[in-house]
């Protein structure tokens, strides 16, 4: 079996085994993300504390590639993994509904996981430059696998290769839990088919979201399939819809909602939330540049829900 049909056969069925978990009840999707996430950061921290503290013997032979000098031409490029990594702390807002005091609950849990994952990564990316060196982090093409054969010897590579299933595992289910809530707020609002906000009473799952989305998560799976061409598919259109939701803090602010309420307030308006749309945007200007066919399909795939929207809100305007 070839390496890249045994990556999709594996990916298909965590998607689906974890679509059939989370299918069982709100509460089982909770518990695994839970489980996931802890020994996904027990393992990263564990592999940055061993690159720390144990001591190296001597530095994998590695060379500082020739063009390692211009670095403003991989930027962007590099911020693709960057977002990935610290991103997806948005994505909580839509478990609001599911969450005991979420005014106060939410924003807490939001920091305190951005904190955690900030310290975890820059306590490994410390360790790849004490064990492997700069030189040794530029050229390496799996700079964890690198460092954890030269701490951990002939056991590392199965260390990684279980933090990065533990890993994608944790990020499927994150994704699996909140994104049928989407659909559900999304059907109420008359612009989804309403069978896809139907919650099983009690479990609070709900089935029909669920399958439409190991669906439509499958289809992209299917036509990918290379890792690095599933990153870049979802930091695309990750980037752009997270700069459409951002560029609404200047609608908002105009009409004088939410801040007139004293709702919410942002810091820095209105340079910082200008700069952040701004990267979003050179950030999927870069992937658009690099792989052109790749967002063309990305954009494609948002394009093809306008005629839905129009379509759910005439049939809205018609029942009412």
């Amino acid at each position: 079996m070839g390496g890249g049909r045994a990556a999709f056969l594996v990916g298909a069925a965590m998607v689906a085994g974890l679509c059939a978990l989370n299918a069982l009840g709100i509460r089982a999707g909770a518990r695994a993300q839970n489980l996931l996430s802890l020994a996904k950061i027990a393992l990263i921290a564990g592999l940055a504390l061993a690159g720390l503290l144990l001591p190296v013997s001597a530095r994998p032979g590695m060379t500082m590639p020739s063009d390692a000098g211009d670095s403003s031409a991989g930027m962007l490029a590099a911020l693709v993994a960057v977002f990935y990594a610290y991103g997806g702390y948005q994505n909580t807002v839509n478990l609001a509904a599911d969450v005991r005091d979420a005014r106060r609950g939410l924003p807490l849990g939001i920091c305190a996981g951005m904190g955690i994952v900030i310290a975890v990564y820059l306590a490994v990316n410390a360790a790849y430059v004490r064990v492997l060196g700069a030189a040794g982090v530029t050229a390496s093409p799996l700079v964890a696998a690198d460092l954890a054969r030269a701490v951990l010897g002939r056991w590392g590579e199965a260390f990684v290769s279980m933090a990065i299933f533990l890993s994608a595992a944790g990020f499927v289910n994150a994704t699996i839990l909140h994104v049928p809530r989407g659909y559900l707020a999304m059907a109420q609002d008359r612009l989804l088919p309403g069978v896809l906000g139907r919650v099983d009473a009690r479990t609070q799952a709900q089935p029909a979201g669920l399958i439409f989305f190991a669906a439509t998560a499958l289809l992209p799976l299917f036509l990918l399939r290379a890792f690095d061409q599933l990153l870049a598919y979802v930091m695309f259109t990750d980037a752009l819809s997270l700069a459409v939701l951002a560029s609404c803090l200047f609608i908002l602010r105009r009409r004088g909602e939410g801040s007139a309420a004293g709702v919410w307030s942002m810091p820095g308006y209105p340079w910082l939330p200008a700069a952040f749309v701004l990267i979003l945007l050179g950030l999927a200007a870069d992937v658009l540049f690099r792989q052109t066919r790749l967002a063309l399909g990305g954009i494609a795939i948002v394009v093809a829900g306008v005629p839905l929207y129009f379509l759910m809100r005439r049939s809205w305007r018609e029942a009412s």
